[in-house]
């Protein structure tokens, strides 16, 4: 949120009654969050990473309000948060440059989940039964037989036990202290409003059900529901009903072919937005409103 000052306040700043302590207020209308959230673009980036691996956190933990309130730790698969952080790296594909040249997504979230555990958000639970069924060892050794670059029975063995012990993995999300909770808070939240803009389209899919609409009025008609949700408070984040993000939402759908777009027949210059049966993918509508809803029920 952006700060303003009173006249009184500012009385204070110039030197007027400098013994009274200076007040700050939070000014939480829509011009001032998006200036602040055009600033804050800027610097995203540095921490994007860590800010979907904590937010793939809250979604795999299914936090709620009582949850946090309790102030009781909880646990999580690592496995769990490492797809749904891919997951939302995917979705946001439009908005940000996860990886630098010649680094894989995944070991960019793999290292964002380390930098969580080095801030205590999670902590690493003790070594647990690791036996290995006869199917999941040989599952294991397929894997491993499959890498050019595994020679030895022994390299074998390692590596798929590696793949086992990795994807067994849990951790304990440490609500418990105040510190770890305020952190998992804030960078959860930073991804907050895309992904609620996101949502916002996914629910309003089932406009196109019926009719196809010009790809211009369908951005009209979400950002107008959206604008309408901001004032009545409906919303979590005021910024999340800024037109660039409905439209980078819409290009997103667009991607997973759950839209498809054409010329329109009277503007050849203007697209017409078309909604699919499913995605490439078997993707429906409801498993799409159902996964977007997963990313923000925790609030």
């Amino acid at each position: 949120t952006t700060t303003t000052t009173t006249t009184k306040q500012q009385q204070q700043l110039s030197g007027v009654n400098n013994n009274d302590v200076i007040m700050v207020e939070c000014c939480c209308t829509i011009p001032s969050v998006f200036q602040l959230a055009y600033s804050a673009n800027t610097v995203l980036s540095v921490f994007i990473a860590e800010a979907v691996a904590a937010r793939a956190v809250c979604t795999v933990a299914g936090l709620s309000a009582s949850v946090l309130e309790e102030h009781v730790d909880v646990e999580v698969l690592k496995q769990s948060v490492f797809k749904t952080s891919s997951q939302l790296c995917e979705v946001l594909i439009n908005e940000f440059l996860f990886t630098p040249p010649c680094v894989s997504i995944d070991s960019t979230i793999n290292e964002a989940i380390d930098k969580l555990v080095n801030l205590d958000i999670l902590q690493e639970l003790e070594e647990f039964d690791s036996g290995l069924s006869l199917i999941e060892k040989k599952c294991a050794r397929t894997i491993a037989a499959n890498l050019s670059w595994e020679d030895e029975h022994d390299e074998d063995d390692s590596y798929s036990q590696q793949i086992l012990t990795e994807s067994r993995q849990k951790y304990t999300v440490r609500l418990s202290n105040p510190h770890s909770k305020e952190w998992l808070l804030f960078l959860s939240g930073v991804a907050g409003p895309l992904l609620e803009s996101y949502h916002t389209v996914a629910c309003h899919l089932s406009q196109l059900k019926n009719n196809d609409m010009l790809e211009s009025d369908f951005l009209k008609y979400v950002h107008n529901i959206s604008k309408s949700k901001a004032e009545k408070k409906q919303l979590l984040y005021l910024e999340s009903c800024g037109l660039e993000s409905i439209r980078s939402a819409v290009k997103y759908f667009i991607h997973i072919k759950m839209l498809s777009t054409y010329s329109s027949e009277d503007n050849n210059t203007q697209k017409c937005v078309h909604l699919e049966d499913c995605t490439p993918a078997g993707e429906t509508i409801s498993d799409v409103e159902e996964r977007f809803n997963t990313y923000l029920s925790w609030h």
